[in-house]
């Protein structure tokens, strides 16, 4: 694969992957459990606000593609169904990461939000939301090479046919037979 399509992926999911590890740092230091639903928050408006400053060229190809049965989900909706999915599976993993430092360690999760639980709420957020620009503004300008690519080909081959007959005399197909004009005078 090449670079080119590697990075955006890999900063896509370097983007998640983020909030998935203060999560994990969340469960292994006993925070609060108050912190998965403020991640789970912090993710989807990180998100939403990755779309408003620099749009994807795929959305526009998405809504295309989209069924024409039915009005599209209000974005309220979408947001708040993001923001559980969210709170749920953050919750999951620390658990898991919780469990996981209870076997080594005396587990007591502390009972208000602290600097540094806002502080690992805030870092993640500022390196998603540069990652998310990065890749919008990287797949932007990848569809435009690619597009100015495409019309280089295809003015490369119209350069290379060659001029358009001088008379009607040339053969030509028909229903899958070759008809070749000085046959037809015999």
């Amino acid at each position: 694969m090449p670079l080119a399509l590697i990075l955006p992926i890999a900063l896509r999911a370097a983007s998640t992957l983020v909030f998935l590890v203060a999560v994990v740092v969340a469960g292994v230091m006993n925070r609060s459990i108050a912190i998965v639903p403020l991640l789970a928050i912090a993710a989807t408006l990180t998100q939403l606000a990755v779309r408003r400053v620099a749009p994807s060229p795929i959305e526009g190809l998405q809504a295309a593609f989209q069924s024409p049965m039915g009005p599209p989900p209000h974005p309220a909706a979408k947001l708040l169904r993001s923001a559980l999915t969210s709170t749920v599976a953050y919750g999951v993993l620390f658990g898991f990461s919780a469990l996981i430092a209870a076997m080594f360690q005396v587990t007591e999760f502390s009972r208000i939000l602290t600097q540094f639980d806002f502080g690992l709420i805030a870092v993640p957020t500022v390196l998603a939301f540069l990652t998310g620009v990065l890749v919008a503004k990287t797949a932007a300008s990848q569809a435009a090479n690619m597009m100015g690519d495409l019309q280089q080909a295809f003015a490369d081959m119209q350069a290379q046919q060659p001029g358009q007959p001088a008379n009607d005399e040339e053969p030509f197909t028909f229903e899958g037979e070759i008809i070749d004009p000085d046959d037809r005078d015999l």
